[in-house]
């Protein structure tokens, strides 16, 4: 579930596009992997199986969960072969603020709380949703504009916070991405990267060759910012994105 953002004529959350089908690796329509989406990969997996230049097996499906005029829930089907669902939320909560909320769940936890929402007789202890009992790594990724930047961990904020600030052509844009329950006691671990053309201009994540790139026409390719956020996980994992945009006239 990708999601493209536009605001002011700027396109913000961008889509990274195509560049070359035929190119060596890794070029060789490296831009149609989840990873450079503005989505969540989990473990590192497709959410889709690719087959072949232009094929993918068991193909995403995504289904509506609740929209109105200023927000939409869905959640798609790509990890449940790992045993994982994953749903999004976006809400405009201003002309000048969007959140985008992503969720990751186990289909166990899934399952074992839609029962829980029914009564239980009496005779029977109720069964409450279990967490995971096994390590998985969410990433959530944004692909950005290349425009100057600044970032901060806000360590004041309640969830922690990484707070990225763009200036755009039209005054300062935040983007802030949070993260709940997480806990380094846990023995977790926690890699964040900012990256352009390939190189990281901050963090602790490897960064990837095919990262930080738009491809605006076919054959052409620019520098853009890819901002990520991955986690050594054991709990249900849920991300908050932030779009806080300059009160302009």
């Amino acid at each position: 579930m990708h999601l493209d953002l536009w605001w002011r004529g700027l396109n913000i959350a961008q889509d990274a596009g195509t560049y070359l089908y035929n190119a060596d690796p890794p070029w060789d329509n490296a831009l149609t992997r989840t990873a450079v989406h503005n989505t969540v990969t989990l473990n590192g997996q497709e959410q889709m199986t690719r087959a072949g230049r232009f094929l993918y097996l068991d193909r995403a499906q995504a289904t509506w969960q609740k929209d109105s005029a200023a927000q939409i829930t869905a959640q798609h089907n790509g990890y449940e072969k790992f045993g994982y669902i994953h749903r999004r939320t976006v809400e405009m909560l201003s002309p000048y603020k969007w959140e985008v909320r992503d969720e990751i769940n186990t289909l166990e936890w899934e399952k074992s709380l839609k029962k829980s929402r029914f009564s239980w007789p009496p005779h029977q202890e109720p069964r409450f949703p279990k967490e995971p009992t096994e390590w998985f790594h969410p990433r959530l990724h944004w692909l950005l504009p290349d425009w100057p930047w600044e970032i901060d961990y806000l360590t004041a904020e309640d969830p922690l916070c990484y707070e990225l600030r763009l200036a755009s052509p039209v005054g300062e844009i935040k983007i802030r991405v949070s993260f709940d329950g997480f806990s380094f006691s846990m023995g977790g671990g926690m890699q964040v990267g900012l990256v352009r053309a390939g190189e990281l201009l901050f963090g602790n994540a490897t960064p990837s060759p095919t990262q930080g790139w738009i491809s605006p026409t076919y054959g052409v390719k620019e520098p853009a910012l890819s901002f990520s956020l991955r986690l050594d996980s054991l709990t249900n994992r849920r991300f908050l994105t932030e779009f806080i945009f300059p009160e302009v006239e």
